[in-house]
């Protein structure tokens, strides 16, 4: 039989409003009493998840009713740093390495 964790007890997706979307998870931490969030980023029109991965588990001490707008505000912060142009560009150079991969790939299906 399967089991199942919970992983998130929040989540949203805000739209970068540059065909680019930051999903954000946060999950109630009962020992720390606080929220624990994990960040992604993805492409508007493609449902692929890429974590941040200097943005797993950031701590927020907010209470249910402002959960969503503190995450709102952590993500314009790392706007305003620059973190989130890094996985915009990460994120774009993995999708050209798909595509070259899968041309090269295919390349080689009809050469044969």
């Amino acid at each position: 039989m399967l089991r199942y964790e919970i992983i998130a007890n929040v989540g949203i997706s805000v739209d970068l409003h540059n065909n680019y979307t930051v999903v954000a998870l946060a999950k109630w931490n009962k020992e720390k009493e606080s929220y624990l969030a994990t960040f992604y980023i993805k492409q508007t029109d493609i449902d692929h998840l890429d974590l941040m991965d200097d943005q797993i588990e950031i701590e927020f001490s907010s209470e249910i009713k402002t959960i969503k707008n503190d995450l709102v505000k952590y993500i314009e912060m790392l706007i305003e740093r620059g973190i989130i142009q890094r996985y915009i560009d990460r994120y774009k150079y993995e999708l050209d390495c798909i595509d070259r991969g899968t041309a090269m790939f295919e390349l080689e299906r009809n050469v044969k």
